[in-house]
């Protein structure tokens, strides 16, 4: 029997209305999940992930 995956543990994070506001937007306007979104958002940031060439 294989030992059951590990699963990151639920990172709970503070977010500041306006930016609940912001990322609820994004996450119905593209019909995809907030973690999505937020994962996205952080990598962009952090400069991971693949640039866009033009």
């Amino acid at each position: 029997m294989k030992p059951p995956t590990r699963r990151p543990a639920p990172v709970s994070v503070r977010l500041e209305p306006r930016l609940l506001k912001a990322l609820r937007e994004a996450s119905d306007r593209e019909e995809r999940p907030a973690s999505f979104i937020i994962r996205r958002a952080l990598k962009a940031h952090l400069g991971l992930g693949k640039p866009n060439r033009v």
